[in-house]
């Protein structure tokens, strides 16, 4: 794809979409955000986003712009921020948004700007409460809150894409708790979500803030791992097991252990999304019939 028909994509997103340079001036400004904001992009090309125009506030009301922006922590450390937050729109009312902030690097690595994805919540929250749980059921699993595996295999594809574009290799991996028709055979099913929520809860807590969980199927979750190579993919993949392994879960007098299979690639050329389900599926029936507790990777 060519840099017009990247553009073309861009201005067709029904999101908002701002890139600042490291000085935070707004150097690219979308269709979708002149749609959300009412601003023209002739408005505000040139501008800081800090500027007064957007006075991004949190939903209780604290003006970000000021005491915790988002875009200066991005441009400052390579974290990825995303919140929901207020944003005031040309005529003056406050619009309630999600955003994403991203950074952006150069060939060297280095941090030259960062991207600002926002979307309009106005339309969802305008939504009847059973389109409302239609809509969350599609996105999220209800018993961990995680993305589902119809979010999960978007945010794959979202993920390379963005590889194909500026290279940034990440680790992909299915996670299998062992045993677990065993498990259905002799707890009730409270007891299992309550497997589901103390494992999901514990993966959660070991990976990094900008790193992906997802569940993937019944007893299947999956990772996405951001900017790492071989050597990292290795060590936190081993360190997550290791984690689950010498972990108990109890409730009541049950008391637990768990462990897991899992199969993991790390992604470091092109490759279509459904080679590479197909490539970790494989991997994980070699943990699998390894006995369980067993990792299998492939670098692509």
């Amino acid at each position: 794809m060519n840099a017009s028909n990247y553009q073309t994509l861009l201005e067709n997103l029904y999101e908002g979409i701002y890139y600042v340079d490291l000085e935070r001036r707004i150097k690219y400004w979308s269709k979708g955000a002149e749609i959300i904001t009412g601003y023209k992009s002739s408005d505000v090309i040139g501008k800081q986003c800090s500027d007064k125009f957007l006075a991004h506030t949190s939903l209780t009301g604290k003006n970000l712009c000021k005491s915790a922006c988002l875009m200066r922590n991005t441009l400052a450390t390579g974290s990825y921020n995303k919140t929901e937050v207020y944003l005031r729109h040309k005529d003056g009312h406050n619009v309630h948004i999600s955003l994403r902030i991203s950074p952006m690097y150069d060939a060297q690595k280095n941090i030259v700007g960062a991207t600002h994805i926002f979307t309009n919540n106005e339309a969802y929250l305008s939504l009847r409460p059973d389109e409302i749980k239609k809509n969350y059921e599609l996105y999220y699993d209800n018993i961990t809150g995680l993305p589902s595996c119809y979010n999960s295999k978007l945010i794959l594809k979202t993920k390379i894409e963005e590889f194909r574009r500026y290279h940034w290799p990440f680790a992909t991996f299915i996670m299998h708790i062992d045993n677990f028709e065993h498990l259905k055979k002799i707890y009730e099913l409270n007891l299992l979500d309550g497997i589901i929520k103390h494992f999901s809860s514990l993966i959660k807590q070991d990976i990094r803030p900008f790193d992906i969980l997802g569940r993937w199927s019944e007893n299947q979750f999956m990772v996405i791992l951001i900017n790492v190579k071989k050597k990292a993919m290795l060590m936190l993949g081993e360190r997550m097991r290791t984690l689950i392994e010498n972990s108990v879960f109890t409730a009541g007098k049950n008391s637990i252990n768990l462990t897991f299979s899992q199969s993991g690639a790390l992604i470091g050329k092109d490759i279509q999304s459904e080679d590479l389900i197909e490539k970790l599926e494989e991997l994980l029936k070699q943990s699998i019939a390894a006995g369980g507790n067993r990792s299998s990777y492939h670098v692509f």
